[in-house]
């Protein structure tokens, strides 16, 4: 999965325009939030290029400077979360990253969610500070 910026979407019909002509290139649009002017699609990196110029041919421009994030299935437990405080503390603050929750490993007793590396390791760095 990737996720990038398009700069000059601007409504429900950018969207809508943006996905039928991703979907209809055989990509799957997973999300777009209108909100951050982001686009996550279920692709490889290596189709990036591919997408920016689909999108460029309907007008739409990728945000070159903004660097494409690579989305991936992240795994996540701390002993110090079974402590509900900390646990909603932890909740919030994935949320606040715009990360989805995406499930309970229910034999690792793991929360499961998709993000970028960064994201993962932010999430990580985060639930070590609460410990502190």
């Amino acid at each position: 999965m990737i996720k990038f910026k398009v700069v000059n979407m601007s409504c429900g019909h950018c969207q809508l325009k943006i996905n039928s002509e991703l979907n209809s290139s055989g990509f799957h649009v997973l999300n777009i939030d209108m909100m951050k002017n982001t686009v996550t699609v279920d692709a490889d990196e290596s189709d990036y290029h591919k997408i920016v110029k689909l999108l460029d041919n309907i007008n739409y421009l990728v945000e070159e400077n903004s660097p494409v994030d690579v989305l991936k299935e992240y795994k996540f437990w701390d002993d110090s979360l079974f402590d509900d405080n900390q646990y909603n503390k932890t909740i919030e603050y994935i949320a606040q990253l715009s990360v989805e929750i995406t499930g309970f490993d229910e034999d690792t007793c793991e929360l499961i969610f998709i993000c970028s590396q960064k994201e993962y390791e932010s999430i990580v760095s985060f639930a070590e500070e609460l410990n502190t």
